[in-house]
């Protein structure tokens, strides 16, 4: 895995969040066309959850992924993480991070999970 220099922060070895729903909610914002800005907002987060450190914004689950993003921002260009770097840092997690969730082929394969009897129908 490429190591991220963070500014003050210094050097990281980032590894792909282990929360499926983190997961989903940093790809599904990523995916629904956001603004520069709001890009900027989903990168910071995917690399607050990539890199460990003692003063990274902590994450609550009632805040958007942006909203949290919007903290992220903060924390990296107050510790000297340029703009560029925060897109491609974050554009990197993002796209390794998208590997970790189920495909289409997976999902068809667990869809048939309940079993029916024959003649019976689900439908009520």
């Amino acid at each position: 895995m490429n190591t991220f220099i963070l500014g003050t922060l210094g050097e990281h070895t980032p590894t792909v969040p282990a929360s499926l729903a983190v997961i989903f909610e940093l790809i599904t914002g990523w995916s629904e066309t956001p603004s520069k800005t709001e890009l900027g907002f989903i990168c910071a987060a995917a690399i607050a959850h990539s890199v460990e450190h003692q003063n990274k914004p902590k994450y609550k689950y009632s805040v958007s992924m942006k909203q949290y993003g919007r903290e992220c921002i903060e924390w990296l260009l107050g510790a000297g993480v340029s703009i560029p770097d925060i897109y491609s840092y974050g554009s990197l997690m993002l796209a390794l991070s998208m590997d970790k969730l189920p495909t289409q082929k997976g999902a068809e394969e667990k869809a048939d999970f309940l079993p029916q009897q024959d003649g019976e129908s689900l439908n009520t």
